[in-house]
């Protein structure tokens, strides 16, 4: 099962990401969801290896993930879009159109 995503990282290379660095992308997501104790455990410096970056970047994404999930609609960019919408259409009404409603 792969729950590999592409991070901003990888958006910017658009490089194929190497079998290593997904296992590790894939087991640093995992342990952020289901033990986050177990990699607040882990050394800050693990190398510069393909896997070890994988981890850290999998670990990044889930906290990513679960702090947008936290964040309130009303805050989110998409809930201010029909505000918008709303001041756009009363622009291109007429002087007289106002007047009328």
């Amino acid at each position: 099962m792969r729950i590999f995503k592409k991070t901003i990282l990888m958006e910017q290379s658009q490089e194929t990401p190497s079998p290593e660095y997904i296992k590790g992308f894939n087991q640093g997501y995992l342990l952020a969801r289901h033990t986050p104790e177990l990699i607040e455990k882990l050394p800050a410096d693990l190398g510069n290896s393909e896997r070890s970056l994988g981890l850290k970047e999998g670990k990044e994404q889930y906290e990513a993930e679960k702090e947008k999930e936290r964040t309130p609609a009303w805050m989110k960019k998409d809930a201010f879009s029909d505000l918008d919408k709303d001041n756009k259409d009363d622009k291109t009404k007429d002087k007289d159109d106002l007047d009328r409603e």
